[in-house]
């Protein structure tokens, strides 16, 4: 009798343990945007195009400030040797559900070296390496879901250091779920 208990035990851990299992795999395959990691990322009212949205991506990565001074310092050495100029890759993506890199662009822009213009900036700080970057998107380029008005549109943004040997820092933004396709869906900024 104690032998019985016994196996009944064993057979009922090991099917809780493989209902446990099964729930995570079940889990493991809906991927979705990447936690926030640093970016942030705003989408306002583009003024000088009222069908464009205007994205800015800003964030910081963290190191002592004379680091990144070398960081920057040597960001277009890669051009010696073949692996290209450094910089900052920007993406603006759609949470389709297949996590980061498989979910689409909607933008995308490099800016090779330590670019300081209108439009934003890499430069050492005393955070870190500090950047931002506005770019102008079509409003309809948003709409990620292509579907019906009534569905959500999920989008995310990507900021990628590259340096001048090629290796690369990534951070992630938050998640921004709105009517994109909808006139005035962010008038304000949304956030």
């Amino acid at each position: 009798m104690n032998a019985t208990k016994k196996m009944t035990a064993l057979l009922s851990g090991a099917a809780t343990s493989g209902a446990v299992v099964a729930l995570t795999a079940g889990v493991a395959l809906a991927a979705a945007a990447p936690a926030q990691s640093g970016a942030s990322l705003f989408v306002c009212r583009d003024v000088a195009n009222s069908s464009n949205y205007r994205m800015t991506i800003k964030g910081v990565f963290p190191m002592q400030q004379p680091d990144a001074v070398g960081f920057l310092t040597h960001v277009n050495d890669g051009i010696n040797t073949g692996q290209g100029p450094g910089g900052m890759i920007y993406h603006l993506e759609a949470d389709d559900g297949n996590g980061w890199p498989g979910d689409p662009s909607i933008a995308y822009s490099f800016v090779p070296g330590a670019q300081v213009d209108a439009e934003g900036y890499v430069k050492a700080g005393p955070g870190g390496l500090e950047y931002l970057r506005e770019i102008s998107v079509p409003r309809g380029d948003f709409d990620e879901d292509t579907g019906p008005i009534n569905e959500e549109d999920e989008i995310y943004a990507v900021a990628t250091f590259r340096d001048g040997d090629g290796g690369e820092r990534t951070q992630f933004s938050q998640k921004i779920v709105r009517y994109f396709e909808v006139s005035g869906a962010c008038d304000g900024c949304c956030q």
